[in-house]
Protein backbone atom coordinates (compact mmCIF):
# COMPACT_ATOMS: atom_id res chain seq x y z
CA UNK A 1 0.00 0.00 0.00
CA UNK A 2 1.40 3.63 -1.21
CA UNK A 3 1.91 5.99 2.24
CA UNK A 4 -1.13 8.68 1.37
CA UNK A 5 0.40 12.20 0.12
CA UNK A 6 0.50 14.03 3.92
CA UNK A 7 -1.68 17.45 3.50
CA UNK A 8 -2.22 21.05 5.25
CA UNK A 9 -5.39 22.39 4.77
CA UNK A 10 -4.47 26.43 4.37
CA UNK A 11 -6.77 29.44 4.58
CA UNK A 12 -6.80 33.15 5.28
CA UNK A 13 -9.12 35.61 5.68
CA UNK A 14 -8.77 39.59 6.50
CA UNK A 15 -10.27 41.31 9.35
CA UNK A 16 -10.81 43.93 6.46
CA UNK A 17 -14.23 43.30 4.96
CA UNK A 18 -13.53 45.40 1.51
CA UNK A 19 -9.92 43.34 0.83
CA UNK A 20 -11.67 39.66 1.04
CA UNK A 21 -15.23 40.92 0.16
CA UNK A 22 -15.46 37.97 -2.84
CA UNK A 23 -13.57 35.42 -0.47
CA UNK A 24 -15.07 32.19 1.77
CA UNK A 25 -15.54 32.43 5.41
CA UNK A 26 -13.18 30.02 7.55
CA UNK A 27 -15.50 27.41 7.74
CA UNK A 28 -16.10 27.12 3.69
CA UNK A 29 -12.26 27.41 2.89
CA UNK A 30 -11.75 24.30 5.12
CA UNK A 31 -14.75 22.52 3.98
CA UNK A 32 -13.56 22.82 0.15
CA UNK A 33 -10.20 21.73 0.79
CA UNK A 34 -11.13 18.36 2.64
CA UNK A 35 -13.47 18.33 -0.06
CA UNK A 36 -10.89 18.12 -2.29
CA UNK A 37 -8.28 16.01 -0.11
CA UNK A 38 -11.34 13.34 0.25
CA UNK A 39 -11.16 12.80 -3.47
CA UNK A 40 -11.50 8.98 -4.67
CA UNK A 41 -8.41 7.76 -5.54
CA UNK A 42 -5.84 10.54 -4.62
CA UNK A 43 -4.50 9.17 -1.71
CA UNK A 44 -3.99 12.00 0.13
CA UNK A 45 -4.58 12.72 3.82
CA UNK A 46 -5.05 15.84 5.79
CA UNK A 47 -3.00 15.72 8.71
CA UNK A 48 -3.29 19.27 9.99
CA UNK A 49 -4.63 22.72 9.15
CA UNK A 50 -3.50 26.40 8.76
CA UNK A 51 -6.32 28.58 9.01
CA UNK A 52 -4.93 32.09 9.34
CA UNK A 53 -7.91 35.14 10.59
CA UNK A 54 -7.89 38.37 10.61
CA UNK A 55 -4.73 38.04 8.74
CA UNK A 56 -4.51 40.35 5.39
CA UNK A 57 -3.53 39.20 2.05
CA UNK A 58 -0.03 41.45 2.13
CA UNK A 59 1.31 39.20 5.39
CA UNK A 60 4.67 37.25 4.56
CA UNK A 61 3.40 33.79 4.47
CA UNK A 62 6.37 32.67 6.92
CA UNK A 63 5.20 35.28 9.62
CA UNK A 64 1.87 33.94 9.39
CA UNK A 65 1.24 32.60 12.84
CA UNK A 66 -0.70 28.98 10.88
CA UNK A 67 1.09 28.47 8.18
CA UNK A 68 4.57 30.44 9.34
CA UNK A 69 6.05 27.07 11.25
CA UNK A 70 4.79 24.54 8.92
CA UNK A 71 7.28 26.14 6.87
CA UNK A 72 9.93 25.85 9.65
CA UNK A 73 9.58 23.82 12.60
CA UNK A 74 7.16 21.09 11.09
CA UNK A 75 8.12 21.24 7.08
CA UNK A 76 8.95 17.35 7.86
CA UNK A 77 5.65 16.44 8.52
CA UNK A 78 4.00 17.53 5.22
CA UNK A 79 4.23 16.87 1.68
CA UNK A 80 1.58 19.22 0.23
CA UNK A 81 0.10 22.78 0.88
CA UNK A 82 -3.15 22.93 -0.37
CA UNK A 83 -5.22 26.50 -0.74
CA UNK A 84 -8.70 27.20 -1.64
CA UNK A 85 -7.73 29.85 -4.27
CA UNK A 86 -4.38 31.75 -5.50
CA UNK A 87 -5.18 34.80 -3.00
CA UNK A 88 -5.31 32.99 0.38
CA UNK A 89 -1.52 31.96 -0.37
CA UNK A 90 -0.73 36.16 -1.00
CA UNK A 91 -1.61 39.27 -2.85
CA UNK A 92 1.81 40.11 -3.16
CA UNK A 93 3.71 38.86 -6.20
CA UNK A 94 7.18 38.73 -4.29
CA UNK A 95 5.81 36.91 -1.33
CA UNK A 96 3.76 34.64 -3.55
CA UNK A 97 6.84 33.75 -5.69
CA UNK A 98 9.22 33.47 -2.39
CA UNK A 99 6.74 31.24 -1.31
CA UNK A 100 6.88 29.25 -4.09
CA UNK A 101 10.62 28.79 -4.71
CA UNK A 102 10.57 27.29 -1.03
CA UNK A 103 8.32 24.90 -1.65
CA UNK A 104 10.35 23.50 -5.18
CA UNK A 105 13.87 23.71 -2.89
CA UNK A 106 12.35 22.06 -0.61
CA UNK A 107 11.02 18.96 -2.07
CA UNK A 108 7.38 20.04 -1.17
CA UNK A 109 4.32 20.90 -3.43
CA UNK A 110 1.39 23.42 -3.63
CA UNK A 111 -2.17 23.55 -5.02
CA UNK A 112 -5.29 24.93 -4.94
CA UNK A 113 -8.31 23.60 -5.24
CA UNK A 114 -9.75 25.76 -7.72
CA UNK A 115 -6.99 24.55 -10.24
CA UNK A 116 -5.70 27.39 -10.91
CA UNK A 117 -2.22 26.49 -9.47
CA UNK A 118 -0.54 22.62 -9.11
CA UNK A 119 3.45 22.61 -8.50
CA UNK A 120 3.50 19.16 -9.60
CA UNK A 121 1.99 19.78 -13.04
CA UNK A 122 4.81 20.68 -15.82
CA UNK A 123 5.96 24.27 -15.37
CA UNK A 124 3.04 24.76 -13.02
CA UNK A 125 4.56 27.19 -10.49
CA UNK A 126 5.94 29.35 -13.83
CA UNK A 127 2.51 29.69 -15.25
CA UNK A 128 0.98 30.83 -11.57
CA UNK A 129 3.70 33.16 -11.12
CA UNK A 130 2.93 35.03 -14.49
CA UNK A 131 -1.01 34.99 -13.77
CA UNK A 132 -0.28 36.09 -10.69
CA UNK A 133 1.93 38.95 -11.73
CA UNK A 134 -0.70 39.97 -14.83
CA UNK A 135 -3.13 40.17 -11.98
CA UNK A 136 -1.05 42.53 -9.64
CA UNK A 137 0.14 44.33 -12.80
CA UNK A 138 -4.00 44.92 -13.96
CA UNK A 139 -4.91 45.93 -9.91
CA UNK A 140 -1.79 48.51 -9.89
CA UNK A 141 -3.10 49.80 -13.75
CA UNK A 142 -7.17 50.11 -12.63
CA UNK A 143 -6.00 51.74 -9.15
CA UNK A 144 -4.04 54.36 -11.18
CA UNK A 145 -6.65 55.17 -13.86
CA UNK A 146 -9.13 55.69 -10.61
CA UNK A 147 -6.22 58.25 -8.85
CA UNK A 148 -5.93 59.88 -12.14
CA UNK A 149 -9.85 60.64 -12.84
CA UNK A 150 -10.49 62.03 -9.10
CA UNK A 151 -6.89 64.11 -9.70
CA UNK A 152 -8.37 65.51 -12.93
CA UNK A 153 -12.21 65.91 -11.55
CA UNK A 154 -11.00 68.00 -7.99
CA UNK A 155 -10.28 71.24 -9.90
CA UNK A 156 -13.14 70.45 -12.37
CA UNK A 157 -11.84 69.22 -14.98
CA UNK A 158 -13.76 67.20 -17.96
CA UNK A 159 -12.02 63.63 -17.99
CA UNK A 160 -13.81 62.32 -21.15
CA UNK A 161 -17.26 60.79 -22.27
CA UNK A 162 -20.52 62.51 -22.22
CA UNK A 163 -20.92 66.02 -20.53
CA UNK A 164 -23.60 66.23 -17.90
CA UNK A 165 -26.64 67.92 -18.08
CA UNK A 166 -26.41 71.35 -17.76
CA UNK A 167 -22.69 71.94 -18.79
CA UNK A 168 -20.45 72.48 -21.29
CA UNK A 169 -16.70 71.23 -21.47
CA UNK A 170 -14.72 74.25 -22.72
CA UNK A 171 -10.19 74.93 -23.18
CA UNK A 172 -9.05 76.21 -20.35
CA UNK A 173 -5.69 78.13 -19.85
CA UNK A 174 -3.68 74.49 -18.56
CA UNK A 175 -4.48 72.74 -21.98
CA UNK A 176 -6.88 70.56 -20.37
CA UNK A 177 -10.90 70.67 -21.30
CA UNK A 178 -12.98 72.13 -17.84
CA UNK A 179 -16.53 72.48 -17.44
CA UNK A 180 -18.56 75.45 -16.99
CA UNK A 181 -22.23 75.91 -16.60
CA UNK A 182 -24.39 76.07 -19.69
CA UNK A 183 -26.92 79.39 -19.22
CA UNK A 184 -30.16 78.11 -20.42
CA UNK A 185 -30.08 74.31 -18.71
CA UNK A 186 -27.55 74.63 -15.97
CA UNK A 187 -30.75 76.86 -14.37
CA UNK A 188 -33.25 74.38 -15.42
CA UNK A 189 -30.74 71.79 -13.53
CA UNK A 190 -30.64 73.90 -10.39
CA UNK A 191 -34.86 74.43 -10.32
CA UNK A 192 -34.81 70.57 -10.58
CA UNK A 193 -32.01 70.00 -8.01
CA UNK A 194 -33.97 72.55 -5.86
CA UNK A 195 -37.28 71.13 -6.68
CA UNK A 196 -35.94 67.47 -5.48
CA UNK A 197 -34.46 69.09 -2.45
CA UNK A 198 -37.51 70.58 -1.42
CA UNK A 199 -39.19 67.58 -1.74
CA UNK A 200 -41.77 69.89 -4.03
CA UNK A 201 -44.19 68.04 -6.32
CA UNK A 202 -43.93 69.67 -9.85
CA UNK A 203 -46.48 72.13 -10.47
CA UNK A 204 -48.86 71.41 -13.46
Amino acid sequence: MHNKVRVVGCGRKSATRTEDENSLSISAQKRDLQYWADTPGQNRIVIGWALDTNTSGTTNPFKREQLGPRLTDRMDEWDVLAFPRIDQISRKVRYFSELLDWVEDNGKHSVTVDGSLNTQAAGGSAVAKVSVLAEEEHREIRKNVTTGMQTLREPGRFTGGPQPFGYLSIDSDDEHRILTPEPLYAELLREIAGRVRDRNPRTP
